[in-house]
């Protein structure tokens, strides 16, 4: 009789087999699922700490985004102001230069009796 499975061993053979198929069975796969489970629960607490770790980078940075933007918005309001006023100020004095003008206009052409054209030469010399 020729037993592959067994060695060729006879019933030795088929109880060594046995051993060997019964270990397996009962010590070396339960251990093997165990470290396995125990690397899952581990990955698991790692993959966890990573999320909270990244949601909390996220939120730093949003706050860190929100403060730049206001600090953003603030310096361009107050930009705008400045300007504006810087135009108002211009406006408001040549509006004045205008009206000095015009006053000074009207007073030489009251002393040359509204002649424009006597003005003009006179200006030219």
């Amino acid at each position: 009789m020729n037993e592959i499975l067994s060695g060729q061993g006879g019933w030795a053979g088929a109880g060594l087999l046995g051993l060997v198929l019964g270990w397996l069975l009962l010590k070396h796969l339960p251990a093997k699922d165990a470290q396995l489970s125990a690397l899952l629960k581990d990955k698991d607490a790692q993959v966890l700490d990573m999320i909270t770790a990244f949601s909390t980078m996220l939120e730093k940075q949003r706050t860190d985004f929100r403060e730049v933007l206001t600090y953003l918005q603030e310096a361009c309001e107050r930009e705008m102001t400045a300007i504006s006023n810087g135009f108002k100020r211009d406006m408001e004095y040549m509006n004045s230069n205008i009206n000095s003008l015009n006053t000074y206009i009207a007073a030489l052409l009251r002393k040359e009796n509204g002649d424009p054209l006597k003005l003009i030469k006179d200006a030219k010399e």
